[in-house]
């Protein structure tokens, strides 16, 4: 069957090997004969390095005796499909257990993620994720492993089918352990170590499962001895309870987490009693990383001269960044609140109300000191940009995170920089800051710089252009290239059919383009205008948005439906009103109540004929152009009836 040469040497094999030496040369054998085709297809097909390759190999050697099409291609095509994985996915799956290309998809794998599915209430996407945590479930078999397994949670443990799945959710390695050797003695031993009843047992396991497959002597009594002997626990009974307030303590290590813990709080407090008293009270402390959370949090309290007790330790444990920095703030608040108000108060002459919104912006500025962040800041403010004392108020309003920039390192590069690169004096940089504050709080690398080199390479624009779109629109500094600029122009030129010049020249008159909402505001324009001035195609439109491309940000309720509609009723013809507003449409950019409508009042008064030529006038003339051209059609009026 092995297509062996039947000489001397393999009769010999037959006879004088060992069941193991005998199956190991037929291997040999097969493997020789499609050793590299195989070695190739794992390699190509999980995208695997030589090192990958290998080890999948020495763990799993019959692998080579099996069938690229008959097995290996058919079952990573079922799991990939069946569990959803990305090809980075599958191939850690497969590096991990490789026995599972030798599994049978209708007779093993898919009755094991039916049985967890059906039993445990998991949709395809939690499969996927339960086997991704723990593969090693797929060699189980169902009758005997998940099964049992998943019954005894229900009777010892008396569970839920719900409060098993989360537990499951939670640990599926679970359902690998043996009940016998591994989850009853591990039950049995936290019941009876810290007198627990099965409804206690119970709940301490929905909230820390992972109990059921720890040593026992290399790791939970050691803790439990650990905890007992440091924290002068009395009793098993107070040992129960700061178990059952945190499980997980059973899973820290002595020497990197419960020791150095305890340490720290001794010496923050100052004292090991009350340390050990806290600890004892609030156990959750041992769940906080020590360089990451304690340590540099004990460093801003001691900076803030808080007082570190019991109360302040669980707060630096236990409190959220938002939570924490506010009580970092508070305590410093509650020591020169009232200087700091005052100050802002009579400083930028704030009434309560303006006050009220800049500290609840940025409650960070009470952090901030009078005399060395504030009143600096201010004074180089206003003396820099040349800014009124109403000025400086309206941009501290509106920006009141200004405060806390430093002048020498954050400020003044920044406004060197935009005098440099757009060539604006100190009055241009001080209008264009006051147009777009939040320009301040950018990076002159990887912000302002960034954006002018885009407009100069994309848009082909030299500086003075640059210059002249940054003064228009200041706002297109602060914008990502990538997520507004990029897209936004590369939409224009494929919905108008733009050349670069054309978008170029487009955006030169109304830049404004690059920053506005594709969905929400220029797509639903252009269909509007191709609908309602019957455009025949893009050709036409992008003729119109040439002429006028600040349609584009025009309101469609309340300015392009109500013009249109005017244009209509004013000509008495739809036909004749959509074509002169496709030969002028800049009177979409005509006031209807401050000019249109006062004017063909006085069109008609004048007895003026009302088509293409007047609107144009009416829309496009000066106030003096428009009051001649009313005086001529009045006087030919009164001429023809005399």
């Amino acid at each position: 069957e092995a297509d062996m040469i039947i000489n001397q040497s393999c009769l010999y094999r037959m006879a004088l090997f060992t069941k193991k030496q005998w199956d190991a040369s037929i291997l040999r054998h097969k493997s020789d004969m499609h050793l590299q085709p195989m070695l190739e297809y794992l390699q190509s097909r999980l995208t695997l390095n030589n090192a990958r390759l290998k080890s999948i190999l020495q763990r799993n050697p019959n692998l080579l005796a099996l069938s690229i099409n008959d097995n290996v291609e058919p079952t990573l095509k079922y799991l990939q499909n069946r569990l959803k994985l990305k090809d980075s996915k599958l191939r850690s799956l497969i590096v991990q257990n490789p026995q599972l290309l030798g599994s049978c998809i209708y007779e093993s794998l898919e009755p094991k993620l039916c049985y967890l599915q059906e039993q445990l209430f998991f949709n395809d996407t939690q499969v996927s994720k339960i086997v991704s945590k723990c593969p090693q479930m797929l060699d189980l078999n169902v009758d005997f492993n998940l099964e049992q397994n998943i019954v005894w949670l229900e009777e010892r443990l008396n569970l839920t089918d719900v409060e098993i799945s989360k537990i499951i959710w939670k640990v599926p390695q679970l359902l690998t352990y043996s009940i016998s050797d591994k989850l009853n003695p591990n039950l049995d031993w936290l019941q009876d170590r810290l007198e627990l009843s099965n409804s206690e047992a119970s709940s301490l396991l929905k909230k820390f499962p992972n109990i059921l497959y720890y040593s026992v002597e290399n790791k939970m009594e050691p803790s439990l001895k650990w905890l007992q002997h440091r924290l002068l626990l009395e009793n098993t009974s107070e040992l129960a309870i700061i178990i059952k307030n945190m499980p997980h303590l059973l899973g820290y290590s002595i020497e990197t987490n419960l020791e150095p813990t305890l340490n720290f709080c001794i010496e923050a407090i100052g004292d090991a009693k009350n340390a050990t008293e806290m600890l004892k009270q609030y156990p959750r402390v041992f769940g906080s990383s020590l360089e990451k959370r304690l340590k540099p949090r004990l460093k801003e309290a001691r900076e803030a001269d808080m007082i570190i007790n019991q109360s302040c330790l669980y707060r630096m444990a236990l409190f959220t960044k938002k939570q924490w920095d506010a009580s970092i703030l508070r305590h410093k608040s509650d020591m020169h609140l009232q200087p700091m108000l005052e100050y802002l108060q009579s400083r930028l002459t704030l009434n309560n109300a303006r006050l009220k919104s800049i500290l609840q912006r940025n409650p960070n500025l009470l952090a901030l000191s009078i005399n060395d962040n504030i009143e600096p800041t201010l004074k180089y403010l206003q003396n820099r940009l040349k800014l009124s004392d109403s000025k400086l108020q309206s941009l501290i309003v509106q920006n009141p995170q200004l405060l806390g920039s430093c002048i020498y390192e954050s400020l003044e590069p920044k406004l060197c920089y935009l005098q440099e690169q757009l060539f604006f004096n100190d009055t241009q940089v001080s209008k264009i800051v006051s147009k777009c504050p939040q320009m301040l709080d950018l990076n002159v690398d990887f912000n302002l710089e960034q954006n002018i080199v885009w407009l100069e390479e994309r848009l082909n624009l030299t500086d003075v252009e640059i210059s002249k779109i940054i003064w228009k629109v200041p706002q297109l500094l602060t914008y990502s290239i990538s997520d507004k600029l990029n897209p936004n122009l590369d939409w224009l030129q494929d919905r108008l059919e733009l050349s670069n010049s054309e978008a170029s020249s487009l955006l030169k008159k109304f830049p404004n383009i690059l920053y506005y909402s594709v969905e929400n505001k220029m797509e639903p324009s252009l269909k509007w205008l191709q609908h309602r001035l019957l455009l025949e195609n893009t050709s036409e439109l992008a003729i119109i948005i040439k002429n006028m491309p600040h349609l584009l940000g025009y309101s469609i309720e309340t300015n392009l439906e109500p013009t249109l509609n005017f244009c209509i009723e004013a000509i008495g013809d739809a036909k004749n009103a959509t074509e002169m507003l496709k030969q002028y449409p800049r009177v979409f950019g005509s006031s209807l109540e401050k000019r249109l409508k006062p004017r063909l009042k006085e069109a008609r008064e004048a007895d003026m004929i009302i088509n293409e030529d007047s609107f144009y006038r009416m829309a496009h003339f000066t106030k003096e152009q428009w009051g001649l051209s009313v005086l001529c059609e009045s006087l030919i009026a009164v001429w023809k009836y005399a």
